[in-house]
């Protein structure tokens, strides 16, 4: 295995593996000023240094927010290296299963590997892999037969794909049914209404989904699109028939305005037993600009979402105490249903030492 772009993460990743010191694998950089440095105890070498037909394998290990890779993709085009045999850190199912595949890695069914490969930040969008593992984690002391993650607002797609990536490892290592939903207008952002909806932050159109049918291509079978206001989507996703025996687990809010952070807060307001007990809420944008505050946005939502709620309650929590300080872990929530049979003292579970800073 050839690792591109390596950095400091790739080594915690390969010695939760017990592959540290495994000379199958080596390090490389397209960067002519990184080659020939060292990360840990491995040499980064040069592209041209290393027989690419005789490779197994590509792990590209750069942060890559926008680019999806191109950059390094067209260089290992141009080594004739096959896109098919390649993955990224974006990717951490299909990671993991070429290091079960190609070094006998035990995945399947390990759970406390991923547990620890999330715990030590091995891959991107840890946002949300820790949302999802705590759904999946509470699900699993629930007996329950599965768990569903949310994200609305869905832009470019990339997010929602890496949660896919994400619920593929949980429903490989856990043996539950994990699956996902996107929700978008599929046309932008609607027109703000007033001040409240950050008029001079956000405009009339942006973020238009660039390719809908291209997206939907690229969602696994337990991943629906919906598609529309989200006003009119959430309940009737609300209505799915299975949704009761997978509850909403985790739920991203990112879509930026208050009147559509209200009506996306919608779908933590039906069923009690559409969700679980507590659902991980990431809350995106609400501390990242200067201009937003708790009168306006996301915040501002969330804070009616509390006062017409008397037995639901979204509470801001600074998660990860014990990991060096990240922003997302400033902007993680949960949603509290006080109506669920659980917390009501209906129904039992196994919630004591199910501690939020153990994942």
């Amino acid at each position: 295995m050839v690792v591109v772009a390596p950095e400091e993460r790739i080594e915690k990743l390969l010695g939760l593996l017990g592959l540290y010191e495994d000379d199958r694998i080596v390090y490389t950089s397209f960067d002519p000023v990184t080659v020939g440095r060292a990360l840990g105890r491995r040499s980064i070498l040069s592209p041209e240094s290393i027989d690419f037909a005789a490779v197994d394998h590509v792990l590209i290990a750069s942060f890559d927010v926008f680019q999806e890779y191109t950059d390094i993709f067209r260089q290992l085009s141009e080594l004739q290296f096959s896109r098919e045999k390649v993955t990224s850190i974006f990717q951490p199912h299909d990671t993991l299963l070429v290091f079960e595949r190609l070094f006998s890695v035990p995945y399947r069914l390990n759970p406390g590997l991923l547990q620890a490969i999330i715990f030590n930040d091995c891959f991107e969008r840890l946002n949300y892999a820790y949302g999802a593992i705590l759904a999946v984690e509470q699900a699993r002391r629930l007996s329950l037969p599965g768990v569903t993650l949310v994200e609305t607002g869905v832009w470019t797609g990339r997010g929602l794909r890496n949660l896919c990536y994400w619920a593929s490892a949980l429903r490989y290592t856990f043996d539950l049914e994990v699956n996902v939903a996107g929700f978008d207008t599929g046309k932008g952002l609607p027109k703000c209404t007033d001040w409240r909806d950050h008029p001079e932050l956000w405009q009339e159109g942006e973020m238009v989904m660039p390719d809908l049918n291209l997206l939907r291509s690229q969602l696994p079978p337990f991943c629906t699109l919906e598609i529309g206001d989200v006003a009119e989507t959430a309940p009737r996703y609300l209505q799915k028939p299975n949704l009761s025996s997978q509850p909403i687990g985790f739920f991203a809010l990112d879509v930026d305005l208050y009147t559509s952070s209200v009506d996306a807060l919608k779908l933590l307001e039906g069923h009690p037993e559409t969700l679980l007990p507590a659902v991980g809420v990431w809350v995106d944008d609400s501390y990242v600009n200067v201009m937003q505050n708790s009168f306006c946005g996301e915040a501002l939502a969330i804070a009616e979402y509390n006062h017409r709620n008397h037995l639901r309650k979204i509470d801001m929590k600074k998660v990860r105490p014990n990991h060096a300080s990240m922003l997302w872990h400033y902007c993680f929530a949960f949603a509290h249903i006080f109506d669920h049979p659980v917390r009501q003292g209906r129904r039992p579970s196994a919630l004591i030492g199910f501690n939020h800073c153990d994942y």
